[in-house]
């Protein structure tokens, strides 16, 4: 068994998951208003030739675009899904050009097909049109795309302040993105959009038959040579036994491989039987022989379950053969895969021989782990101390738990009288009423309500601690704890989900920030320029991020002030207007004390650039999960900074990769070109010490 993932994406009320159902039981499946997904729905649909195809159906709300793309993978194929009869050529960002993006920018090489649900509410010539049109926006988008990267590759010999090293990783880094665009259609052939109507089921047969073949060839693509008993594993974790159960403890997986081992065990060994008491009954007499000699059970059972327990692979005699054919498809996946564990790259390289060589169970079910997380079957953190011995082996599971908490409706959960709140989270009304209070004033939300709220899940409050990590693995939210020099004021145990956060900055930003910065102090910035498109939650998730590197905080929408010892620091989103774009910019300033020393790199500075290059390091790898987003990054002028200069100097962000020579003190300030005598910037704000570079 073989299989292949479709993603369905589209925005909300688009009929995402009335033409999935509807796809599914060959029958109109209508969804309410009421009944529209949350974050993520998950279906198995069987196809032919052995393929079965995981419908991934997700959330259109601007909420869950904190959690989708975690489940987006190259190897799916991606349906956009629209209703054309809202379309407008007005509208087209909105119903199709956005969604694009996201799966594009996330995706390397994504398939992706458009599909036009509500014909049924459209005239023939309404339907001709706006595909017309559609078809022609896609290819100008097609080529805008490639237009745009090759453009900034050209640019790159000529690009001022690029050494060679940066001139060379951004070429690179662009080359990959040209190579890695979108697939729309099949080569030579122009943009085909399908469209159908879950209502009277027109265009659903026709459908069904594309995709089918669409998910097929992309399924022949890949070699999937894979022991059987890992599938089998698996379709034991589908069954009703584990129905109820959100995940699964790594030692209750234990027993099931090795059930599992005895049942292919037993099989085999009736198969032996019964094929040679049909030829004589000295073969039936060799058996009884075999039965009877020196070798163990287990031995029986990794040497039975190995003949004939494989997907397309070739009868082999022992576990180290089963294994070994299966690393190579295990270990192509882990190289092309963007968010397969780090577990991957330790246990191919160096875990592999201890794996093959050793019968024994918990490797075994370690390298079934690995390939099914890595095909996306489960979801698995093995690199997470406090996560690694949960299995969630329904993905659309694991959303539900996020979603319970993450979701456009909670305000609507948050109602004293559900007796959850009474019992479990033991609050009295009016300790409800200021825990809700604080959450909706600073998106703080206690987490004896998270408790209870996932009470209803039927999760125990160890279990809560451990899913609280899975909240921060995912960068939805961060830990607020009591406060040491002041206990008692606010709940003692609180998660901070920038998500729900929307008051405006605080009246006090320009006492705590003040501009420019005070005598005595420098300030290092950063821009984070996205001129065509900018993933929903990554602001909020750089956010959570800061918080590892800070001690205090003050949160609203667009920003974040901090501070740490001596340093502060400003996070902030704008958005940039002009008359043909629209862009987006994160600001993310680091300032602290900094004494006039002799020349060189004084502690002070290298505190500043230390805190500076973290927080930036951060951000930096939070851009990096989307390998086909365009990200321009600039270093504000530190004395365009202090002489509040506005619109500032702005060097590349390729500079920090360099160094100047030892005995350069300070260089021009490029925005003073034509005054005498020529403004200076110290080198050492320009360009970061050695010993911050290479931590």
């Amino acid at each position: 068994m073989n299989y292949q993932r479709l993603v369905l994406v589209g925005e909300t009320l688009a009929g995402k998951t009335s033409l999935a159902q509807t796809l599914m039981t060959s029958s109109s499946q209508l969804t309410r208003d009421k009944q529209r997904t949350v974050v993520l729905e998950q279906h198995t649909w069987p196809a032919e030739g052995g393929l079965e195809i995981q419908i991934n159906d997700f959330g259109g709300h601007d909420m869950y675009h904190l959690t989708s793309p975690c489940f987006f993978t190259p190897d799916a194929v991606h349906l956009l899904i629209f209703d054309i009869n809202k379309y407008t050529p007005k509208d087209h960002h909105k119903h199709i050009g956005s969604w694009m993006d996201i799966v594009r920018m996330k995706v390397p090489r994504a398939t992706i097909r458009i599909v036009g649900t509500h014909q049924d509410k459209c005239s023939s010539e309404e339907i001709s049109d706006k595909l017309q049109y559609i078809a022609k926006r896609v290819q100008r988008d097609e080529a805008k795309w490639e237009a745009d990267i090759t453009s900034q590759l050209d640019m790159i010999d000529s690009s001022e302040g690029l050494g060679e090293l940066a001139r060379q990783k951004r070429r690179e880094c662009l080359q990959a993105q040209l190579e890695n665009l979108p697939v729309l259609h099949r080569p030579d052939s122009p943009v085909e959009i399908k469209t159908v109507s879950s209502s009277d089921l027109s265009g659903i047969d026709c459908l069904s038959l594309y995709i089918r073949e669409l998910c097929k060839k992309v399924d022949s693509n890949r070699q999937c040579t894979v022991p059987r008993i890992w599938f089998d594993l698996h379709e034991m974790l589908q069954s009703e036994e584990y129905d109820n159960q959100y995940f699964i403890h790594w030692n209750d997986l234990l027993p099931c491989l090795n059930k599992l081992d005895e049942e292919l065990a037993s099989r085999e060994i009736y198969h032996i039987k019964h094929v040679y008491s049909s030829d004589d009954e000295s073969s039936h007499d060799d058996i009884d022989d075999e039965e009877d000699d020196d070798t163990s059970e287990e031995e029986i059972s990794y040497q039975t379950a190995a003949t004939n327990s494989r997907m397309q692979v070739p009868p082999c005699l022992g576990h180290k053969q089963e294994t070994d054919a299966a690393w190579t498809d295990v270990s192509s996946r882990a190289e092309v895969k963007n968010d397969v564990p780090p577990v991957f790259s330790t246990t191919v390289k160096s875990g592999q021989e201890s794996i093959c060589h050793m019968p024994n169970t918990s490797n075994r079910l370690l390298a079934a782990l690995q390939y099914l997380n890595a095909v996306g079957l489960i979801t698995w953190y093995p690199d997470d101390e406090r996560l690694k011995n949960l299995i969630f082996h329904r993905p659309a599971k694991l959303v539900d738990i996020l979603k319970a908490i993450v979701n456009h409706n909670i305000k609507n959960q948050l109602d004293f009288n559900d007796v959850v709140f009474s019992t479990v989270g033991q609050f009295s009304k009016q300790g409800f009423a200021l825990a809700v209070q604080d959450f909706q004033r600073t998106a703080n939300l206690s987490v004896a309500i998270v408790m209870c709220l996932w009470h209803k899940l039927g999760f125990s409050k160890e279990d809560t601690e451990s899913l609280i990590k899975l909240m921060i693995k995912f960068d939805i939210c961060y830990e607020v704890l009591e406060s040491e020099v002041a206990p008692g004021l606010q709940s003692s145990h609180r998660v901070h989900i920038p998500w729900f956060l929307s008051a405006d900055p605080p009246q006090e930003l320009s006492r705590m920030w003040p501009k420019p910065p005070p005598e005595g102090y420098q300030q290092l910035t950063m821009q984070y320029h996205f001129p065509t498109f900018c993933p929903g939650g990554l602001f909020e998730r750089a956010s959570v991020r800061l918080h590892r590197h800070i001690a205090r905080r003050v949160n609203w929408k667009n920003g974040v002030w901090a501070a740490v010892d001596n340093r502060q620091v400003l996070l902030t989103r704008s958005t940039t207007d002009d008359e043909t774009d629209r862009e987006e910019v994160f600001t993310l300033s680091v300032r602290a004390p900094v004494t006039e020393q002799q020349p060189g790199h004084t502690d002070d500075i290298t505190f500043l650039w230390t805190t500076f290059l973290s927080i930036h390091r951060d951000v930096q790898s939070l851009i990096q999960e989307w390998p086909g987003l365009r990200c321009d990054t600039f270093l504000q002028c530190a004395h365009c900074a202090k002489m509040g200069k506005d619109p500032p100097n702005l060097f590349p962000g390729e500079i920090l990769e360099q160094q100047c020579q030892k005995d350069v003190r300070t260089i021009p300030c490029p925005q003073y070109p034509a005054t005498f005598p020529l403004p200076q910037v110290k080198a050492d704000l320009v360009y970061p010490p050695k010993s911050c570079m290479s931590k």
